[in-house]
């Protein structure tokens, strides 16, 4: 998803189907990256797949 910077530093949505809705861009308390769409949808970020355990 395409993100701009507005001038007060602020991020939006620049592409897509959500155009112009503002993000928050933070990290929860482990340190993994967070993407709020406000009024949306909150997006954890993850690495990789995890392998069955066996």
């Amino acid at each position: 998803m395409p993100l701009g910077v507005l001038p007060d530093g602020s991020h939006v949505v620049t592409g897509g189907l959500l155009v112009e809705n503002k993000v928050l861009l933070t990290r929860d308390v482990d340190d993994t990256p967070r993407i709020e769409v406000v009024g949306f949808e909150t997006v954890r970020r993850t690495v990789g797949v995890e392998s069955p355990r066996t």
